[in-house]
């Protein structure tokens, strides 16, 4: 799943968003943070973690990046930090 969600990442890397404030490399390091912090808490809380991390395939899915997808990353992060 994580490698799914890292994928999802690279995608922004070649998706274009122009004049956008949330660029793909913004949308790419944000996704890596979230995984990096849910594959931590997948021991403890693997339900939990998992469903963050379906939550952000599907914020990322499309590979579009616009501001609310750095919002939506944001809010998902502080989620994964309090599992």
């Amino acid at each position: 799943m994580l490698k799914i969600c890292l994928a999802a990442g690279l995608l922004f890397a070649v998706a274009g968003a122009a004049n956008a404030a949330c660029t793909p490399d913004d949308a790419m390091k944000k996704s890596s943070d979230v995984a990096e912090v849910l594959s931590d808490k997948l021991a403890s809380n693997a339900d939990a973690a998992s469903a963050l991390m379906t939550e952000m395939g599907n914020i990322t899915g499309n590979g579009a990046v616009t501001d609310a997808t750095c919002t939506k990353l944001d809010d998902l992060m502080v989620r994964a930090k309090k599992l």
